[in-house]
């Protein structure tokens, strides 16, 4: 019986666990036009694929909005000087990091 009680004490704390994680939220803002995620603490664009309807003036963007690394950087400086007060009011927006895998480093190509 005591086996039972202690493996049944150990389920429910594990279920509990669980049950307690934190789980984000992705707050509109903006308008629409972007999210906030409540648990990294950071605002997502909600147009994913903005650079292919708005290039802000940066050449070398295709028209389904892919882009080289370079390109992607002159992309978001320009975003982030949008009429001197970035997009959407804000100038700081960036490019998410990568975290390596194993000790492995992402290799890009264009």
């Amino acid at each position: 019986m005591k086996r039972f009680c202690t493996r049944n004490a150990l389920c429910a704390a594990v279920l509990s666990m669980f049950a307690l994680s934190a789980q984000s939220e992705l707050v509109p803002r903006l308008g629409g036009q972007a999210y906030y995620d409540t648990v990294l603490d950071i605002t997502w664009l909600a147009d994913a694929n903005l650079a292919a309807s708005n290039t802000f003036g940066v050449s070398g963007i295709h028209s389904w909005g892919g882009m080289t690394w370079d390109t992607a950087q002159s992309w978001l400086m320009a975003m982030n000087a949008d009429g001197g007060t970035g997009y959407l009011g804000y100038n700081n927006w960036r490019l998410p990091t990568v975290t390596p895998v194993n000790g492995t480093s992402l290799q890009l190509r264009s």
